[in-house]
């Protein structure tokens, strides 16, 4: 059967990027749609600010968290659905990678349920997602946030290279050379300022905490890698409550556990 997909990417992945991540589903599978998209402040696009008038009223710059990216994704699908690119009427599946898992746990919470889109949304897909940013990641993002502060705006690759070292594994590295590793990371631009990704950082951490969530009343499929330094797997245990769920360690067809309305596919890499 036909399938779409809206993924709400990792931090500082693009539009462009992820749509590559899909390009041989979208071959293999003529019709099929993906629905990605740039976060605010990178890759072309502006992010929402005050004006100084605005400023004096006491009105603050919106954060960039889970809360304020779930109203603007409905927005955006509601959007497109209006021009006639892309329905959801037809069954789809919605990805959150990294941080898009936070985000997206949000938007399924808050409108997944409702009657727009009763039948039509198939699962919830984490890929090494997390629901709330942990102390580890929570000890990253805030260096991060200091570090993406301090660097000079005329040097946009101190921030890249910082924060690669925990994207990149050991055994990857092991593998991979690292400039060549820095090399395919950076492969698509990704025009953003460092006033972008701190604003982006910052939202991360002030994620609204998903820790409700088991209520979902579709699939819920979990791919978490044994190798990520940046999120453990004890970040999407919330998920797993009340919940029946299937754990596979191999390459088995993860479409297989779509059936289980209840369930919850684990999916690792060993």
């Amino acid at each position: 059967d036909q399938c779409n997909f809206v993924v709400v990417h990792d931090l500082f992945d693009t539009c462009d990027a992820t749509s590559l991540l899909f390009k041989q589903l979208v071959q293999r599978h003529p019709g099929a749609q993906i629905l990605t998209f740039n976060y605010p402040g990178q890759a072309h696009t502006a992010f929402p600010s005050t004006s100084a008038i605005e400023r004096t009223r006491g009105a603050t710059e919106p954060v960039l968290n889970n809360d304020y990216m779930a109203e603007k994704i409905e927005e955006l699908m509601l959007h497109v659905e209006q021009s006639g690119e892309m329905l959801f009427t037809k069954p789809f599946h919605v990805i959150g990678i990294g941080n898009g898992a936070s985000i997206a746990a949000l938007f399924l919470q808050r409108y997944g349920t409702t009657i727009r889109y009763t039948g039509c949304l198939k699962s919830f897909v984490s890929v090494n997602g997390y629901l709330t940013p942990d102390p580890q990641l929570s000890a990253i993002l805030h260096a991060a946030t200091q570090i993406f502060e301090t660097t000079p705006s005329n040097r946009p690759d101190l921030p890249v290279s910082w924060f690669s070292r925990f994207v990149f594994s050991k055994e990857y590295l092991e593998r991979v050379h690292p400039n060549l590793a820095l090399n395919i990371y950076t492969a698509v631009s990704n025009p953003i300022s460092k006033t972008g990704r701190v604003r982006l950082v910052r939202g991360a951490l002030n994620h609204k905490d998903m820790q409700g969530l088991s209520s979902l009343p579709f699939p819920v499929i979990i791919v978490q890698s044994t190798e990520n330094s940046l999120v453990n797997a004890s970040n999407i245990d919330p998920l797993l409550v009340g919940r029946n769920f299937h754990s596979l360690w191999s390459h088995q067809v993860v479409m297989n556990a779509l059936s289980d309305p209840a369930g919850v596919l684990q999916i690792g890499r060993a």
